[in-house]
């Protein structure tokens, strides 16, 4: 209990910041071969916390490659490698797509020190390993930035404390999740994405308020079924995520398959801190008033991020 106190603690403060709580959006490259050594390209920025485009974050081609605002001109010597400036100064991530004219396809994540990506003229295709690799990082990454489910993890750890209980809220909410991400990705439902952020952070100020008393509500009776009613709309929100990097449509499978795979491990890898810093921790005073800071501190920024959100729903 004190463990995922203190782990919502330190999140709080890292994301006490406005509405970066769950920003996933990275830049994306796109690249169609349109001709032997033409493509069309598209290039979607990054932003930063202020939601404003970096401009020294961009796309730097092979300079036999002839670029004009949508076309790039390569020759007989293919497209060969990709480079993208700032990402040593920037902490995002380039998902650079790749369609060539026989429908061969090839996703690659550029992020820090990784700058380049040797795309080559198509000639070989991605592995299903190298593919399952690619989006398992992706949806790592997605669940330890996206801030909003993290406190959804934590609060629930608090809730149900380090018991049986906690298995079956987890499993709820990981099942529930994972089947909304798939029905959303694969085109079978859909929500509108600004309401789902909104009642996202709604679930956090619900499980703020039951962490402040004692009473023997429905969600402390019962919290595998609120987590898993929950968990619905956190799949939308990750499909939301998703969406924003795209899927190759012949491996749609393989990539929902990685992806879901890294949002699980990336859970797991949340409790596993807070089962950590609980054994340092574990000699602290006053187990419950750090408990009760952790909720009032939770549910504040997540008020914060729903009226936040519900304005822009509304605004839009």
């Amino acid at each position: 209990m004190r463990a995922a106190a203190w782990v919502l603690l330190v999140l709080i403060a890292v994301a006490a910041r406005p509405v970066a709580a769950h920003e996933f959006r990275p830049a994306v490259l796109s690249l169609r071969q349109t001709d032997p050594g033409q493509f069309a390209w598209r290039w979607q920025p990054a932003f930063d916390a202020q939601r404003r485009p970096l401009a020294d974050v961009g796309p730097v081609f092979p300079e036999h490659c002839t670029r004009g605002p949508t076309t790039l001109d390569c020759g007989d010597r293919g497209l060969g490698e990709v480079t993208v400036t700032g990402l040593d100064r920037h902490p995002v991530d380039v998902v650079v797509r790749v369609r060539w004219s026989d429908d061969r396809r090839r996703t690659v994540v550029l992020h820090g020190e990784r700058s380049r990506a040797q795309l080559g003229d198509g000639a070989v295709g991605q592995s299903t390993s190298a593919l399952l690799g690619t989006y398992l990082a992706l949806g790592v990454e997605h669940i330890l930035i996206g801030i909003d489910h993290v406190l959804f993890v934590l609060g629930l750890l608090l809730l149900v404390g380090w018991r049986r209980r906690l298995l079956w809220a987890i499993t709820g909410f990981t099942l529930a999740h994972s089947i909304t991400l798939a029905a959303s990705t694969l085109g079978w439902a859909a929500l509108p994405q600004g309401p789902v952020e909104a009642v996202i952070a709604l679930s956090i100020v619900l499980l703020a308020t039951e962490l402040v008393h004692e009473r023997p509500t429905f969600t402390r009776r019962l919290p595998g079924v609120v987590a898993f009613v929950f968990g619905l709309l956190h799949g939308f929100g990750f499909a939301g995520a998703l969406q924003e990097i795209g899927v190759p449509p012949d491996r749609a499978w393989t990539a929902l398959l990685g992806f879901n795979l890294g949002v699980e491990l990336g859970q797991l890898g949340i409790i596993v801190v807070a089962a950590a810093v609980g054994w340092f921790a574990r000699s602290l005073p006053h187990p419950r008033r750090i408990r009760l800071v952790a909720a009032y501190a939770g549910g504040t920024v997540a008020s914060a991020w729903t009226i936040e959100r519900v304005v822009a729903v509304l605004g839009g």
